[in-house]
Order: C-alpha cells, then sequence, then structure tokens
C-alpha cells in the first residue's frame, strides 16, 4: 500500500463527515465518490492509486475540489498536507472530474462529444505553432503527461494495445456512450471530449516518446477543437449558450441560425474518426485537422525556438544531414524519430530563409 500519510488515529466523526462530505458537490468526497461509483471500485481502490492509508482518503474527501485557474495550486496543497504525490491526485482528480462529466445526462450524448483519434497511419505536416500561455516549463524533454493535467482539464488513461474497441469498452463500462461507426482498428491514442473537459487514451505498449507525442496531439486536439470552438460560441452568446455545448439542451433555431452566420459551431458537433479500413483519412476536413493537431503537437514537445537554439549549438554546419540534425532532436526533446525528421528538415530549410522563422511556423502576423 505504501507509507501511511496521516498518524492522527481514525475517529467516528472522521468517518461522519467523510459520509456527509460526499453529498456536497463542492468536495473532493462528492467527486471521488461518484467516480467510484462510476467504475466500481472502493475507498480502499482510491488509497491503493494514491498510495497512502485509508483515513487519508477521508481527509482528502473533507477538502474542496480544485478548480479553475487555483487547480495546480489547490492540487499542490492538498498534497503537501497529506503527503501525496501531486502527479497521483492530479491524474485521479482530473480522470474523476472528466469521467463524471462525460458520464452526466445529456439532450444527445453524440452531438456533443468531440472524438479525435490518432490513428498509426496517420501523415504528418510538421509546420509548427506557438504555445506560451500553458506556461509549460522550459526544461527538456517535458513529460506532458504529467505536466498538461495541471494546466488543462485533461485525464490520461493508459490502455494496453489501444484500439477503438478497448476505448469503447472503457468508456461504456463508465456508463459514458457515444456514437462510433467504422471498423475495429489500433490506435496510438484517442481523446473524448465534453464540457469543457476532456479523456486522452494512450497506448501504453508504446515507447515513452510515441506516448508524450500521443499525449502531445491530443492536447492538440482539445486545444483547438473543444476548448477554443467553446470560447468562440461563450464569447459570442453568452452564458446562456453553455447548456446546449454541455449537450443539456437543444439550440433554439435563432442559435442556430446565428452559430451558422458567425462561424460559430454551437453543439462542437465534431467527428474525427471517420477512417478506413486500412486507418486512412477520408476527409479534407479530417486530414486538415490532424495536421494541425501535429504541428501543434510539435510545439507542445519543442517548440521551434528551443529546437532552432539546439540545432545552432550541436550542428557544426547549416548543410548538416538533416538525418544527423533529427537524431539531436529526438535525444534532447525525446522526440519519435519519425516526428523528428520531418521536423528537422523544416527548421533546417526554414532557418535559411531570410524571413523570421517564426513568421514562416505561424502564418506571418498570427
Amino acid at each position: 500500500m505504501g507509507r501511511s500519510c496521516v498518524t492522527t488515529n481514525e475517529t467516528g466523526w472522521l468517518k461522519f463527515a467523510a459520509r456527509r462530505a460526499r453529498e456536497e458537490p463542492w468536495t473532493l468526497g462528492s467527486l471521488l465518490s461518484r467516480l467510484a461509483e462510476l467504475e466500481g471500485t472502493s475507498g480502499d481502490d482510491i488509497a491503493g492509486e494514491l498510495q497512502c492509508a485509508a483515513v487519508t482518503v477521508r481527509w482528502v474527501f473533507l477538502c474542496r475540489r480544485p478548480s479553475g485557474e487555483r487547480f495546480a495550486q489547490d492540487v499542490e496543497r492538498i498534497a503537501s498536507r497529506f503527503s501525496l504525490e501531486v502527479k497521483r491526485l492530479t491524474a485521479l482528480v482530473r480522470r474523476a472530474d472528466a469521467v463524471v462529466s462525460l458520464a452526466a445526462d445529456t439532450h444527445d450524448t453524440s452531438e456533443s462529444i468531440l472524438l479525435a483519434a490518432r490513428d498509426r497511419q496517420t501523415p504528418r505536416n510538421q509546420d509548427a505553432f506557438k504555445v506560451d500561455d500553458l506556461g509549460l516549463p522550459d526544461a527538456y524533454p517535458r513529460d506532458l503527461i504529467a505536466v498538461i493535467p495541471l494546466r488543462l482539464p485533461l485525464a490520461f488513461v493508459a490502455v494496453e494495445g489501444l484500439t477503438t474497441r478497448l476505448m469503447r469498452d472503457w468508456l461504456n463500462r463508465r456508463r459514458i456512450s457515444y456514437a462510433s461507426e467504422g471498423p475495429l482498428r489500433r490506435l496510438h491514442g484517442a481523446l473524448v471530449a465534453r464540457g469543457g473537459r476532456g479523456i486522452v487514451f494512450v497506448d501504453s505498449t508504446d515507447d515513452g516518446a510515441e506516448q508524450q507525442f500521443t499525449a502531445a496531439h491530443e492536447t492538440a486536439h482539445f486545444i483547438e477543437d473543444h476548448v477554443r470552438p467553446r470560447q468562440r460560441a461563450l464569447d459570442a452568446f453568452g452564458e446562456q449558450i453553455r447548456p446546449v455545448l454541455d449537450g443539456h439542451r437543444a439550440p433554439t433555431r435563432e442559435e442556430s441560425v446565428s452559430s451558422v452566420l458567425n462561424r460559430v459551431p454551437i453543439g462542437v458537433q465534431v467527428h474525427l474518426m471517420a477512417r478506413s479500413h486500412a486507418g486512412a483519412i477520408c476527409s479534407w476536413d479530417i486530414e486538415e485537422r490532424e495536421q494541425r493537431a501535429d504541428r501543434l503537437a510539435l510545439e507542445l514537445l519543442a517548440p521551434a525556438k528551443a529546437a532552432l537554439r539546439v540545432l545552432r549549438q550541436s550542428v557544426s554546419s547549416p548543410r548538416a544531414p538533416e538525418f544527423d540534425a533529427a537524431m539531436i532532436l529526438s535525444k534532447e526533446f525525446d522526440l519519435p524519430l519519425s516526428a523528428a525528421r520531418p521536423y528537422a528538415s523544416l527548421l533546417l530549410h526554414r532557418g535559411r530563409q531570410h524571413q523570421k522563422l517564426s513568421e514562416r511556423l505561424l502564418g506571418g502576423d498570427r
């Protein structure tokens, strides 16, 4: 089980308080109890996941749910108070938040859930985007599976030999249903999101670099295809549109018309799993989204400025073989070679141009 996190003897009042906490929606007790109900687990399982004593779980139940901009600070404070590992507590809370949100009753589940998958045969286009607003650490390589949940409402779930069927079964066991079409196929990873929260599935049989790239790719889908469209809708229509985005009611005729005119995807009705039997992408819209997700993934793992700095310090000649540059990027940033090779080619080629690299990568004045 691991070390005991709290030395205070458990008392009757603590048991009573923990039970009462389950009835208060603002507490971790309410959230974690609901997760245990959906997953068919118990307080002992939660203690095992956190590697602490069962009594500690009851104390944790009394804490306020971390949320919003203070999420990371709240988690770190709770972890410090009860001698828990921040990474474990973060992973548990994010999974609970996502599962409980996705399992909630909705007006039409299939139309309000975003599905995005990273197939094992998806082509990559490596133009990178700048990402500064997440406040990611400058140390490399980055462990996004540990860091991203502290900054975004995303949970990462490792599944051995991930397939579309295993993902569906995992969701269905937690009373999360969705409309999925197409044949069974292997995946590197997948994203399921609704209501501003998401679950990223990662194939645990992939090596570490591949898993981190998958995490970055699906995080990019969450930002570009869920969070940003959702925020555009909220900016355009205000809080009154939130129940529509969350799938709790259908849009009115006026809202539907306005969303078309303003190009705001009110229902966030995106389905990115329309692939052929071999995993090839069947529509240009999906291919463009996948390429955009890979571009943003590279910026999350190996920002262009940092990557160029490493190449300038390590590559003796501006005309050095691209394979050498790819190996350097792969080692420094823990990128899969399949991603590092075209990225190195892009950086070396554009680094020789007169136009600023940032302008080329970001598309001019963006």
